[in-house]
């Protein structure tokens, strides 16, 4: 891995550099190609997508001296592409960490005017986070977008649009910026750790995506907290670690536990789990109904990445321990009693003490005694109920 932060080395420069946002891009490097049109922007979407990497490549590329025909990108070649000429008419603000009060932002629009370009360039105001801005502040940047020149262009970036000042929303151009999907996220990261030399395993690379929130610069974070100087490689175990989702293995060892009818087992493995009681009710929930749609319904279901992430032979050893208990032969024969199992944990509060878990596993622990003990004599066939009454 080079020096540095790895999302601020592979920060796209290019239009066609970004991932992810077809949409975005192609209107921006639209107005590049139709003449470096000017407009005013909001973009929007959520922290780490690619805002402020979208905000300056337009901004270069409304000043390049010979943006590419095809593209719009700028072309990193000419004067006005360097760095420090860069720096002369693209002005950002930090909202969040630099204050969005009222002196703040009156004193970052008199240095915008006071900056001198020929005529035929543009000064570019970039505000991120911009919903920090305080209302007197909201107002002024309204007023200056309202009275700005020819030469200058204001675009404003926020992860809560929503709220932004009404008036000075409508005074923009607003611009998406989305998260990555699942299936791109994994080839983003994948392709990024192959080229810094990192192998990565496959389950590994499902659950790392699975886990982080699917932009840029979250997954290339992530990356960087495994891979060490020489590359290396990234295995299963090393994400469940760094990333602390012990219930991966605990959960199936408590379920199984269960079906075994060891409580005092069921309640040692509980005290073991470090996490809140919320999020264990949380995490039950969704391995049970992982486990009835994929395995006793056999209907291939996606739940939480963590939850996937359990291997098919530990669901399979839960599996045999309910089959042995209710004594039923075909896992799709536990479906009514897996639908109370179900039903009795999504009845239960989230907000559960630790005793008041032991008391809610100690009834779920007697449910499934009752259930053994009435166990019908005949074996039916399951039918699929609607998935959204279980997955949670």
């Amino acid at each position: 891995m080079s020096d540095g932060n790895l999302a601020n080395l592979l920060r796209p420069t290019r239009f066609e550099e970004v991932v992810g946002q077809d949409r975005s891009v192609k209107f921006l490097s639209g107005l590049i190609r139709r003449g470096q049109r000017k407009r005013d922007l909001l973009l929007h979407g959520a922290v780490g997508s690619g805002k402020t990497t979208l905000a300056r490549i337009y901004a270069k590329a409304l000043n390049c001296d010979h943006p590419d025909p095809h593209t719009g990108s700028p072309c990193h070649a000419c004067e006005w592409c360097h760095e420090q000429r860069e720096h002369e008419y693209a002005l950002e603000y930090d909202v969040a960490g630099g204050k969005g009060d009222i002196k703040n932002i009156l004193a970052q629009l008199e240095r915008l005017r006071s900056i001198s370009l020929p005529p035929s360039k543009t000064k570019v105001a970039f505000y991120d986070e911009a919903h920090r801005l305080s209302p007197q502040a909201s107002d002024a940047l309204l007023k200056a977008i309202e009275d700005r020149s020819d030469g200058e262009v204001f675009i404003v970036a926020t992860s809560q649009h929503e709220n932004l000042n009404p008036a000075l929303v409508s005074r923009l151009i607003p611009v998406e910026v989305h998260q990555l999907p699942f299936a791109m996220a994994r080839e983003f990261l994948s392709t990024t750790a192959s080229s810094k030399g990192v192998s990565i395993d496959g389950d590994a690379l499902d659950l790392l995506v699975g886990l982080t929130p699917g932009s840029p610069r979250n997954l290339l974070n992530s990356l960087e907290r495994f891979a060490n100087d020489d590359g290396g490689s990234i295995r299963l175990a090393d994400v469940k670690f760094v990333l602390n989702v012990e219930h991966i293995d605990i959960l199936p060892q408590y379920l199984k536990a269960v079906g075994d009818g060891q409580f005092a087992r069921q309640l040692e493995i509980l005290g073991e789990w470090r996490e809140p009681s919320d999020r264990k009710v949380l995490w039950i929930r969704a391995m049970l109904a992982a486990i009835y749609y994929n395995d006793v319904l056999a209907v291939s279901s996606a739940m939480h990445p963590a939850i996937d992430a359990v291997g098919e032979g530990a669901r399979r050893a839960i599996l045999a321990s309910f089959q042995k208990r209710f004594g039923v032969i075909h896992p799709e024969n536990l479906a009514p009693m897996w639908r109370e199992m179900l039903q009795h944990w999504h009845a239960a509060r989230e907000n559960l003490t630790g005793p008041e878990l032991a008391v809610q596993c100690g009834r779920f622990d007697q449910l499934v005694s009752d259930l053994a003990r009435r166990r019908p004599n005949s074996e039916v066939r399951a039918t699929p109920h609607a998935r959204h009454a279980y997955a949670g």
